[in-house]
């Protein structure tokens, strides 16, 4: 688990110091009032985008990770039963 937290400190600055630089992108054809420069803003988005998607495919391998460690430890993971009315289990994802 604390492998997981070093690696999900590292996403987070990773992550935000390409928020902050794609926002830098972004604000300095605003405040700079002669250029107009529309290849600043498409690298400003691009930057806060790729942030984004390292940050969700950094969440997704640690979460399988983390599940697959699970599984190989014996942790029974099953969906959550519950009763109907005729004292039947069902799964809760079948429900009509």
């Amino acid at each position: 688990m604390e492998n997981h937290m070093k690696v999900l400190r590292l996403l987070k600055y990773i992550s935000g110091s390409l928020v902050l630089i794609g926002m830098l992108f972004l604000l300095i054809p605003i405040f700079e009032s002669d250029s107009n420069d529309v290849l600043l803003n498409g690298i400003g988005i691009g930057f806060i985008c790729a942030s984004i998607f390292i940050f969700l495919i950094g969440i997704f391998f640690i979460t399988t990770e983390e599940m697959l460690a699970k599984r190989e430890e014996g942790v029974k993971i099953a969906p959550k039963l519950r009763r109907n009315c005729k004292h039947h289990l069902i799964r809760i994802t079948q429900r009509k």
